[in-house]
């Protein structure tokens, strides 16, 4: 998956990166430990890819964000 391709991002993948997010667990840029603690559902490729496009999934998947506060 290259950076630009975001849009193939499940809701569940986004939703992974979200609960590591939100339980502070991690520095977020510790792509490989944010990867770890999903138990290796997201690869460091689309941990970095919803880094890069954090804003764009947060808008296609609304719901997601605060849902694990």
């Amino acid at each position: 998956m290259t950076k630009n391709n975001w849009q193939v991002l499940s809701e569940e993948q986004f939703s992974a990166f979200e609960e590591v997010r939100e339980n502070g667990e991690t520095n977020m840029l510790d792509t490989p430990k944010v990867a770890e603690l999903t138990n290796n559902f997201l690869t460091i490729d689309q941990v970095s890819t919803i880094i890069s496009h954090y804003d764009e999934l947060n808008k296609k998947y609304p719901l997601v964000r605060g849902s694990y506060a």
